[in-house]
């Protein structure tokens, strides 16, 4: 599966939910990428504190 389609069905997955969805896009990036890092979420507590539950 390409990472399109992985973003793609990370949408589907949310119901239209937008919060969700980029929610959901940015814990797959982080999982193929690894933006944590590289200090791509360093402003946002949100997102640090969902990968931080998930380690």
């Amino acid at each position: 599966m390409t990472l399109r389609n992985k973003i793609a069905d990370a949408i589907k997955d949310t119901g239209g939910d937008a919060d969700q969805a980029a929610i959901k896009i940015c814990r797959l990036l982080e999982d193929e990428i690894g933006l944590a890092g590289n200090g791509w979420f360093d402003n946002d507590e949100e997102m640090l504190e969902l990968l931080e539950q998930e380690s």
